[in-house]
């Protein structure tokens, strides 16, 4: 196995802001001595349970840290083959064994995982005596071989990154700290190490969690993406163009009560805002637009334009159970001209008429997600009250549309 290592940060990239996480290849498992670097293998080969087993008789064989391997493995005192103490030849017994001991055996230095990253053990050797166990001493560990959640997440809530890889889960983890803090001289509880590796996971997870989150619901930019947008969200401006359907328009004359209602009408539109509230939150929004209206007069083929006005609005907006969905309480003064269509006394051209409109009414915009917050689609209701040519109405209209955000 290659311990090579390049940019981590490179590795890491995962989806844009359509929040689709891309696979990500495991890197190669860093390089690892002693027993420490064979426990993923053993675990993979053999499973977690043959695992424990032999990490509880390398513990009981620790006790005696200064004896041999080959004292070690040897079979307990009693059965056949035990061998406890050495007897060195002399020449005083014509070759026969004497009682004096052979020299002590020399101890073994302990071998420790090495950091991918550092190129060097973590560093047992600084912690002092007496060798406590604590939970603070295993989270430095951690940190020291870089352990942290997945990017992306996936569905392995045990997966995680340590060593700088991505093939370790909590239980691979847990068994190598244990190992480590043996060698050391500490004496850890397995069960305990794991619901600590655990602990430490879950917060780090959890913070993943919002960050992808926020990618996919268009909160913050995706890998790669930039968010100059966002420098100051407390006030901003936006300016959008708008396409507005109009199915109905109905008109009563105030002093004759005749009902009239228009054809079927496109409305175009320019607007620009002033946001007077964070994004995501409720509050005023002051709008200036210019808009166009057309529809077809009965019998003729082609829309032409209706009327051309200058629009001042008001708003008070507020997120709907989503920040993809916003309600608003509207307020809107309209001054222009209409163009009522010649009569017969006319040689051509329809006849401009001023005009003006004062109109409330609610209006729902949803915005698509994946968009960047561009693309938006708009349902409203208005009632009002219009004068034109000497006339005036009260007015009702329903209308759906979608609308650009530059």
């Amino acid at each position: 196995m290659s311990a090579a290592y390049t940019n981590p940060e490179q590795d890491r990239q995962s989806g844009a802001r359509s929040g689709e996480g891309q696979q990500q290849e495991a890197r190669p498992l860093p390089v690892a001595t002693g027993l420490a670097g064979h426990i993923l293998h053993l675990q993979r080969t053999v499973g977690n349970r043959a695992v424990g087993q032999i990490l509880r008789e390398y513990s009981a064989r620790q006790a005696r840290p200064n004896w041999p391997a080959s004292a070690m493995a040897a079979p307990e005192s009693g059965s056949a083959g035990a061998t406890v103490l050495q007897r060195a030849p002399s020449s005083s017994d014509g070759g026969e064994t004497s009682s004096s001991l052979a020299p002590a055996p020399t101890a073994i230095k302990p071998s420790y995982l090495v950091s991918a990253l550092r190129g060097s053990p973590f560093p047992w050797e600084g912690e002092p005596d007496p060798k406590v166990p604590t939970i603070a001493l295993l989270n430095r560990w951690l940190d020291y071989y870089n352990f942290h959640e997945l990017h992306p997440l996936g569905d392995n809530r045990d997966g995680c990154d340590f060593n700088m890889s991505f093939a370790f889960n909590v239980d691979n983890v847990a068994n190598i700290f244990v190992v480590d803090s043996r060698a050391a001289g500490f004496t850890y509880d397995a069960g305990v190490v794991r619901d600590a590796v655990v602990a430490n996971l879950r917060p780090k997870q959890a913070v993943q969690a919002q960050v992808e989150a926020d990618i996919i619901n268009g909160r913050k930019p995706g890998p790669g993406e930039t968010d100059e947008a966002k420098k100051d969200d407390d006030t901003s401006t936006q300016i959008s163009i708008a396409w507005t359907f109009v199915p109905t328009n109905v008109h009563k004359n105030v002093k004759t009560g005749e009902v009239t209602a228009d054809p079927p009408t496109l409305q175009v539109s320019g607007q620009f805002t002033l946001q007077l509230h964070k994004d995501g939150q409720r509050g005023f929004e002051l709008s200036a637009a210019v808009q166009a209206s057309f529809f077809a007069d009965p019998g003729a083929t082609a829309p032409r334009l209706q009327n051309f006005s200058a629009v001042g609005q008001a708003a008070w907006v507020t997120p709907f159970f989503t920040e993809f969905i916003q309600l608003q309480a509207v307020a809107q003064v309209l001054l222009g001209s209409n163009f009522a269509a010649p009569t017969g006394d006319q040689l051509s051209g329809p006849r401009a008429q001023a005009a003006a409109q004062a109109a409330v009414g609610p209006q729902v915009v949803f915005t698509i997600p994946g968009t960047g917050k561009h693309l938006q689609v708009v349902g409203q209701a208005q009632g009002s009250v219009s004068t034109a040519g000497g006339a005036t109405t009260v007015d009702k209209s329903l209308g759906v549309g979608v609308q650009w955000v530059l």
